[in-house]
């Protein structure tokens, strides 16, 4: 995932993704995703092992800071604004990596 998204991305896009502290990570699912969809069955279920990639903005190019395991420590169903006249469904994920953040990477992406 992106970290710091452009200025001129689509609002459709514009998640809010972030660290909560250098061991849990919200991140939030494609808009118009339910909790009860296949594929976020299978995130929230933990039998699919996730490892989280972070780049910090689109200016770094392709790298990737890598940040280790994360299992799926709460979830939400939610709603995100797509447009003035849409809302549609969204999940918020609270990741708890397995490994804390080195402090100094950490505050590489803390807003």
């Amino acid at each position: 995932m992106t970290y710091a998204k452009s200025d001129d991305i689509d609002a459709s896009i514009n998640y809010e993704d972030r660290f909560i502290s250098t061991d849990i990570f919200e991140w939030y699912s494609r808009h118009n995703v339910k909790m009860t969809d296949k594929e976020m069955v299978q995130i929230l279920s933990g039998k699919t092992t996730i490892h989280l990639f972070i780049k910090k903005n689109d200016d770094e190019g392709n790298g990737f800071y890598y940040f280790g395991e994360v299992s799926v420590a709460d979830a939400e169903q939610e709603t995100f604004q797509v447009s003035e006249e849409k809302v549609e469904p969204i999940v918020r994920v609270m990741l708890r990596l397995k490994e804390a953040a080195r402090y100094d990477r950490y505050l590489l992406f803390e807003k």
